[in-house]
């Protein structure tokens, strides 16, 4: 008579002592994995929530947040849960505390895989971009200018000077000097209402691509203290950039002046061995960059932090209505 040998159940051990179970799907399987899902403990999905309202460029660096049992009552959990969330987003430098007066918000980060113009990232934050053309005009492409972008000393190039707003409060003033042989025309635009990029884009088939920039910190020179609402000797942050498009030519020169209390540079840098460097060598049109008064993403994210008398943060989060984590009553409309 043929032997029957016994199937062994699932989670039990074989003959050879190891342990049997069953595959995902199997017949006696739970239909879970092997690995239980994470549990999202609840002091991340309220820290998410706040994340979210700050994250929307609806509140203003230095806004001070309601109060932790006010938070704790809106979002329906302990203040030891709110405790910890804004400690986890204090850790991201999105809030910081002060012992006598609460939580506030921080300059936020805007980070991009991609080039992004100063309208492209005013947009996406949901900000009203407005601009004021100080100048636009042909000239002549001066020999350090002619240089890097490639082009012939004496070259015509557009030149264009302007102050960049967010709802009204001054962020910067830009330059771009655009080549005339890859955008003819380029100055007979509007560019208080028009972006440079898009006209690029639309009008020219110049895809910003990346760009190679450099950043300095200093004091407001009298000329641009005007644009800026600064008094000359101010802190500035000043980006110096040069502009490449997908193609790999130079298509801009771009300077932006910052107004140092809204604006906010972050960075990561890595430790390595020699052997395996994270910076490469220069070797032309490489890297990450930022478009005049732009932003880039990789490891590098600028963020602009600028919402002067802002109304208060839409609620983010099911059941939260009437007002913003700043306590105030959220505008209509």
């Amino acid at each position: 008579m043929a032997s029957r040998r016994a199937q062994a159940p699932a989670g039990t051990r074989n003959g050879g002592g190891a342990r049997v179970i069953p595959a995902q799907g199997a017949p006696g399987a739970s239909g879970k994995g092997l690995t239980a899902a994470r549990r999202v403990p609840m002091y991340e999905r309220a820290a998410a929530q706040l994340e979210a309202e700050i994250r929307s460029g609806r509140l203003g660096a230095d806004e001070r947040l309601m109060s932790e049992r006010a938070l704790a009552d809106r979002l329906q959990v302990s203040r030891i849960t709110i405790r910890r969330a804004l400690a986890y987003l204090a850790d991201k430098d999105l809030v910081r505390s002060s012992d006598r007066t609460g939580w506030f918000a921080g300059p936020v980060s805007e980070g991009s895989d991609v080039l992004l113009s100063f309208s492209d990232m005013g947009r996406r934050r949901g900000f009203r971009v407005t601009s004021q053309v100080l100048h636009c005009r042909q000239r002549e492409a001066s020999l350090a200018e002619a240089e890097e972008l490639g082009i012939a000393p004496g070259s015509g190039v557009c030149d264009l000077a302007r102050t960049r707003s967010f709802d009204g409060a001054v962020i910067a003033v830009t330059e771009a000097v655009v080549p005339q042989s890859l955008a003819p025309g380029l100055h007979e635009h509007d560019f208080a209402t028009d972006s440079l990029y898009d006209v690029l884009r639309s009008q020219y088939r110049i895809r910003p691509a990346r760009g190679r920039f450099a950043i300095q910190a200093a004091a407001c020179e009298p000329a641009q203290a005007r644009h800026l609402e600064l008094r000359a000797g101010d802190p500035v942050l000043i980006f110096a950039q040069t502009g490449f498009d997908q193609l790999g030519r130079a298509f801009e020169l771009a300077r932006t002046v910052y107004r140092a209390d809204r604006y906010l540079f972050r960075g990561t840098v890595v430790a390595v061995s020699d052997a395996q460097p994270v910076v490469a060598a220069d070797t032309g049109p490489a890297g990450a960059g930022l478009p005049g008064g732009g932003f880039a993403g990789g490891r590098v994210a600028g963020g602009a932090a600028a919402r002067a008398g802002a109304a208060g943060v839409r609620a983010a989060g099911a059941g939260a209505a009437g007002a913003g984590i700043t306590g105030r009553p959220r505008a209509a409309g």
